[in-house]
């Protein structure tokens, strides 16, 4: 995550997914040493918000240069966020 508006904030956030249920926390030590193997989706705070807004899928996002895939991590979030916006917006109102 980084985030120049509230630089705590800005570090390694473990996203873990289960049962429709997503858990957000800070990396672990551990997670850290096992960030070369998994996926890796890295965004902005405006970045992030427009995925969780459902505005932009994390694929197109990625692919425009919004966020950082590496190993697939957008496709496999992809799902999380494929719902319907939660507000109208010029673009998505038709």
């Amino acid at each position: 995550m980084r985030d120049e508006t509230i630089p705590s904030n800005e570090r390694a956030w473990h996203v873990h997914a289960r049962d429709g249920h997503l858990s957000v926390r800070a990396e672990t030590a551990q997670q850290a040493a096992s960030r070369d193997r998994l996926p890796r989706l890295t965004a902005s705070a405006e970045a992030l918000a427009i995925l969780v807004a459902g505005a932009v899928s994390p694929v197109v996002a990625a692919e425009r240069g919004l966020v950082e895939d590496l190993r697939g991590a957008a496709a496999l979030v992809d799902p999380w966020f494929r719902t319907r916006p939660v507000f109208l917006m010029p673009m998505n109102g038709f």
